[in-house]
């Protein structure tokens, strides 16, 4: 119990805790370049992708949702291509 307060009382006291601390709570710089560059980079590709099958190129926002993506490469995957119903 006691070693409990006193790692509660040098936690809320030292003042090198408390910087890391409120670092840590927001995004720098490099995590938006590098949120930015990865859009950009698996983006432009799936947004020419699905316009090419036909669809609407903004579906490919889809992509960058958790769950999501994986529903819609099956749905890529297997369902019919309005391009290739044009075709035939």
């Amino acid at each position: 119990m006691a070693l409990r307060t006193a790692f509660r009382f040098f936690l809320s006291s030292n003042p090198r805790h408390n910087k890391e601390q409120t670092k840590m709570m927001g995004w720098s710089i490099e995590h938006w370049l590098v949120l930015l560059a990865t859009a950009v980079i698996f983006g432009i590709p799936l947004w020419r992708i699905v316009a090419r099958t036909g669809h609407p190129g903004a579906m490919a926002i889809l992509f960058f949702i958790p769950l999501i993506n994986v529903g819609m490469l099956w749905w890529l995957g297997y369902g019919k291509w309005p391009r290739m119903l044009d075709q035939s």
